[in-house]
């Protein structure tokens, strides 16, 4: 913002600098206004008016602008991006506080180490009456669940900061889990029946699924498509069928993915068994 005397400078600088005003006052270019006028000039009384003027409007719209954003950050809306971002925020151990500029609870200081979330994602959902919720899934570092104790104080921060009436459903629990089964066709020159490079013995196939099922986001959906291109990509491979895949969640039996699609009940995936047949495409 700018100061009184830059406002009074600047008013000064654009009079002598305006080819009219010098013609009607014959004034000398290379000097200041300062140089050319006295402080008790008619003129200088002007600027000075002018200057204070021009200052007291921009302090009222710089108080007015601040007022603005106070009032912007005294309210927040409660989207799914921000449920994401208060679970990821939760400090284990810390008490939360009334914050009345927001008319919400937060926490009084910051404390990145009490952070025990490191993946969350959220999603509506409907329940089975058909009552719409939100879904807050949770894991801490490697995709692992929280424990018991960490989960039930977890839960009593997300329903004490969320807006008063909202339907959570919160969920920490282990990844779910895939098999499956495809047939690849290889170049032989690349890969060996096993489906190891000749190079140095690793395995691009394992390696594309693996990497394919660490780049969902979490809380995202498992694409049998995708899978296939993941394949596809993978050197060596001439082509792909694949042939199954059965889903779990942590302590559930395995259905075979009929669709093409399959959001996680625990917001991640795990590959459980992988079973892959090689078969060498040799040109004729």
């Amino acid at each position: 913002m700018r100061t009184l005397n830059d406002i009074t400078n600047d008013l000064k600088a654009r009079f002598v600098g305006n080819g009219e005003l010098v013609a009607l006052y014959g004034l000398e270019p290379d000097k200041t206004f300062d140089e050319q006028f006295s402080k008790v000039s008619f003129e200088s009384l002007i600027i000075n008016i002018v200057a204070l003027a021009c200052w007291l409007v921009e302090q009222t719209f710089a108080t007015t602008s601040n007022e603005v954003d106070a009032a912007i950050d005294a309210r927040y809306v409660a989207s799914i991006p921000w449920y994401r971002d208060q679970a990821l925020g939760y400090q284990h151990g810390h008490d939360l506080t009334y914050i009345e500029a927001t008319r919400s609870y937060g926490y009084a200081t910051d404390d990145p180490d009490a952070r025990i979330v490191t993946y969350a994602a959220a999603r509506e959902v409907k329940d089975d009456n058909d009552i719409q919720r939100v879904q807050i899934l949770v894991s801490k570092a490697e995709k692992e669940p929280l424990t018991d104790e960490e989960f039930s104080r977890f839960s009593y921060y997300m329903r004490r900061i969320a807006p008063a009436g909202s339907r959570l459903d919160i969920v920490s629990k282990a990844s779910d889990k895939l098999q499956i089964s495809a047939q690849v066709n290889y170049n032989p020159l690349l890969l060996t029946s096993e489906g190891r490079r000749i190079s140095d013995g690793t395995s691009p196939v394992a390696e594309a699924i693996e990497n394919y099922i660490n780049a969902i986001k979490y809380g995202g959906v498992f694409n049998k498509t995708k899978l296939t291109d993941a394949i596809q990509g993978a050197e060596g491979v001439t082509d792909v069928i694949l042939r199954s895949v059965h889903t779990a969640t942590a302590d559930g039996a395995f259905i075979e993915l009929d669709g093409n699609s399959y959001a996680s009940t625990s917001g991640s995936f795990v590959v459980d068994d992988l079973t892959i047949s090689y078969l060498a495409a040799y040109e004729n």
